[in-house]
């Protein structure tokens, strides 16, 4: 061997040397010196890509490993980390096609397999990216990664016992993995297994004290989704303001490198259980849009563009609706936006729909084309930023308040001049950069400012210019329920989490003055919180010294329009106090079923008592609680009570239905944000 050839290796071990014990900087001087004198050296060149993607530059590391591989393309590493950087910068497909090159020229490389399955996910070939992890695993059954990726596989799958099989196998391997304990957690909270998931999560947190992961995890599942009584209801919520206060202090002094990495952990839909509570949760709200906003911040304030008055196309207002819920059949469309999307001028708007929601089924298809024009999902925030950024809009309404990851982030952004959040989650969004919330006049309370962050503006009567979506679905006959004709039929069908423990015994009481009748609930899409409700119904009867079971039933989940025939045979639909349905509501009185409601204390608790003060039937809204169980129980005691009830509805009904003068008031708000 020549004495140059023995120089370049000592060279190379030692800028290896340095590489490897966290000196880049001097690494990157030798490497460079190393090119000038052996610029097509494998060696040398690959471990300088390597640096580069290390250090922040993976577009020059790709360029560089580009020509490598086209200078030995049977270099099998450069294939494969040329994939790894590829994946980063978003082209998705050159990174499978890349490493999947690796592969051919070694097929037992396990770590190749595991990134080549991170590819695949991230171009939905979920079925090929399992394969891979269990060949991976196969090759090297040690290895952590592959079974943490199948772990979130099976996770988004909704196989939670697939995915905790895989966890058990990795801790049986690795015991003290925090990570692995973190998933497992992730495991039983995708069950509700509340219990399971804090246990886990304390194992997490006692192998890695300081992981913010898992203090965001714990927050996310300690609001329960049907509590077990109303002193777990209230601990719960006093549980997850000292999570959160821990978590804003911890972020008060954390750089601000390292809250970017944070913000997509505090987007999380446990906000939208708080507006469940029966408590003030504006506080809490408030104190968590601060901390979602500075992380967010953190992470994309660089992309996010500079906002001023802005020159309007055609001299129309531009309206953008950002929703996961941009579809026919869901409460959010039909009940709000579509009544907005359709009735705003269009000589004096525009209307953008911003659709966070996956897929593009024949009911997306429908919603979308009562728009101007429509983003469709995106691969990642960075583009829907560059999207929205795009469209320029005056105005972004954020109907959906924290039901999606991605709605919650780009609302704790500032994209347009004005922007605002609406009753879709009747509740604040407690973020800054929210400016006002549109709410219906008839619904609020006179006190509700104070219930909101951002500037509250009630739009004129009940806010929206609904359409039913009952007409021509005839109702059941009532016999369809198989009850005997004297047992009065109570719908109590909202989703079960609207039903709190604080409010458990009206049932009973009821009962007790209604004579023989029946509550009639619907099955969560969870078992296991059908019989935690369950268990709830038989304690507060038991407190009356009844049976449960001889006054309620249950019905599986069903289509919506076989929903709204069996709505249309009920007798008297109970709205839940605390939290109403306007929907249910709105289809219960389109089969004139006499609704009963109490006006809460919160908008979310008001919706159903502000559509009978509209129309007409404000006698319906009881004014306490032992007048919600007064009322019901004479309903279901006089049959001839009911019928004149029924009649009132059909004569009064129609009022609340295609209403122009809330679209009106809706478009004198917007043009007086806009201002």
């Amino acid at each position: 061997m020549t004495r140059p050839l023995m120089d370049l290796a000592k060279a190379l071990s030692y800028a290896l040397h340095l590489h490897r014990s966290g000196n880049l900087a001097g690494a990157e001087r030798v490497y460079r010196d190393l090119r000038k004198a052996a610029p097509d050296h494998p060696e040398v060149t690959y471990n300088f890509a390597a640096l580069l993607g290390q250090t922040g530059r993976p577009t020059e590391a790709v360029s560089v490993l580009r020509r490598l591989v086209r200078q030995h393309p049977g270099y099998a590493a450069a294939h494969a980390t040329l994939g790894v950087f590829l994946r980063d910068l978003g082209q998705r497909d050159d990174a499978v096609a890349s490493l999947e090159k690796a592969r051919g020229l070694r097929p037992t490389h396990a770590p190749t397999l595991v990134n080549l399955g991170n590819a695949y996910v991230s171009v939905g070939q979920e079925d090929a990216a399992t394969a891979t992890y269990h060949a991976a695993l196969a090759l090297d059954p040690t290895l952590p990664q592959p079974r943490r990726a199948l772990a979130d596989l099976y996770l988004a799958a909704k196989d939670p016992s697939a995915a905790r099989r895989v966890m058990r196998a990795q801790l049986a391997c690795w015991p003290e993995d925090a990570g692995a304990w973190l998933l497992l957690g992730m495991v039983h909270a995708s069950e509700h297994d509340r219990a399971g998931a804090l246990a886990a999560y304390e194992r997490a947190r006692r192998l890695d004290p300081q992981a913010e992961a898992t203090s965001h995890a714990v927050r996310r599942i300690v609001i329960p989704m049907v509590p077990d009584s109303v002193e777990d209801a209230r601990a719960a919520e006093t549980a997850y303001a000292r999570i959160l206060s821990d978590l804003t202090a911890h972020y008060a002094v954390t750089p601000p490198e390292a809250l970017a990495t944070a913000a997509i952990e505090a987007a999380s839909p446990e906000t939208f259980l708080l507006a469940y509570s029966t408590s003030d949760v504006t506080g809490i709200l408030t104190q968590h849009g601060d901390m979602m906003a500075r992380l967010c911040k953190a992470r994309y304030g660089q992309m996010v563009p500079r906002i001023g008055r802005r020159m309007r196309r055609d001299g129309r207002l531009r309206v953008a609706i950002v929703s996961q819920h941009i579809r026919h059949r869901h409460p959010i469309w039909k009940g709000l936006i579509r009544g907005w999307v359709a009735g705003l001028d269009r000589n004096r708007f525009s209307v953008i729909g911003i659709h966070t929601g996956d897929g593009d089924d024949a009911d997306m298809r429908t919603a979308r084309s009562a728009f101007d024009a429509v983003i469709g999902r995106q691969a990642t925030m960075e583009d829907y930023i560059r999207a929205i950024a795009k469209q320029t809009p005056d105005v972004l309404i954020y109907p959906d308040g924290p039901l999606g990851t991605i709605g919650h982030q780009l609302s704790a952004l500032r994209l347009a001049p004005v922007q605002c959040a609406t009753w879709g989650h009747p509740a604040t969004t407690g973020l800054p950069t929210v400016d006002a919330f549109l709410s219906a006049d008839v619904m609020e309370p006179a006190d509700g400012q104070t219930h909101y962050r951002e500037r509250l503006l009630r739009v004129a009567n009940l806010g929206t210019a609904y359409a039913p979506d009952t007409e021509g679905v005839p109702a059941h006959d009532r016999s369809w329920f198989g009850e005997e004709p004297d047992v009065a039929l109570f719908a109590c069908i909202g989703s079960l989490y609207k039903y709190r423990p604080e409010h458990d015994d009206l049932f009973p009481r009821i009962a007790d003055q209604a004579g023989p009748c029946r509550f009639i609930f619907f099955d969560d899409f969870v078992p296991a919180l059908t019989r935690r409700f369950q268990a709830r119904l038989a304690a507060a009867f038991a407190a009356h010294g009844m049976d449960w079971t001889r006054f309620c039933r249950f019905l599986p989940r069903t289509t919506p329009t076989e929903f709204y025939k069996i709505l249309g045979a009920f007798d008297v639909y109970l709205d839940a106090p605390g939290f109403s349905g306007f929907n249910t509501a709105m289809e219960a009185l389109s089969y004139n079923v006499p609704v009963v409601t109490h006006a809460g204390r919160f908008l979310r608790g008001r919706l159903a008592a502000g559509i009978l003060g509209h129309i007409g039937m404000a006698d319906l809204v009881a004014a306490d609680l032992d007048g919600y169980v007064a009322t019901a129980a004479s309903l279901a005691q006089d049959r001839a009570l009911r019928g004149e009830v029924a009649a009132r509805v059909s004569a009064a009904k129609a009022a609340a239905w295609h209403d122009g003068a809330a679209v009106a008031s809706l478009q004198d708000h917007l043009l007086m944000l806009a201002s």
